[in-house]
Order: structure tokens, then sequence, then C-alpha cells
């Protein structure tokens, strides 16, 4: 027959086993969530990162394309001054055959 501090033990060691099932099964589901986490939290960087990319590829478009008309409005500027250039030569020049 068993003693009862024998008995108390044996109560002692299974609640311990029992508890250490627990805390292993609590770690795992741990684990599990925070790799879930870390995956999600990959997803959301890549994320943010590809729109900080896409960000900057307008922001270089836009800056291109007001690059773009600048010269366009300076050309369209000197390519005038020309033809009045031209004008005013052609003119003289007609006048000067006569």
């Amino acid at each position: 027959m068993l003693s009862w501090s024998r008995i108390r033990k044996l109560d002692a060691l299974t609640d311990l086993e029992a508890s250490s099932t627990k805390t292993k099964a609590d770690l795992d589901q741990f684990r599990k969530k925070c790799a879930t986490l870390e995956e999600e939290l990959n997803v959301m960087r890549k994320e943010r990162s590809a729109a900080r990319h896409s960000l900057q590829a307008v922001e270089e478009e836009r800056n291109a394309r007001l690059r773009v008309e600048a010269e366009r409005a300076h050309l369209e500027a000197r390519m005038a001054a020309l033809n009045d250039a031209q004008k005013k030569g052609r003119k003289k020049g007609t006048l000067n055959c006569f």
C-alpha cells in the first residue's frame, strides 16, 4: 500500500507533467503565431517598399516631364527668336535688292 506522502508526490509529479505538457503546447502555439506574424510583417514591408518605389517612379516621371517641357519651351523661344531674326534679315535683303 502507498503512503500518503508517496501519493502526494505522485500527484505533484502528475500535475507537473500536465503543466509541462501544457507549457510545451503553449510554446508551440506561440511559435506558430510568431511565425505567422513575422510573415505578415515581411509582406507589409515588401508592400511598403513597393509603394515607396512606385512613388519614387512617379516623382521621377513628373520631374522628367517638367524638364522636357522646360527644354521644349526654351527651344520654342530660340526658334521664335531665329525666325524673327530671319524675317528682319529678309526684309533688309529684299529692300536692298530694289
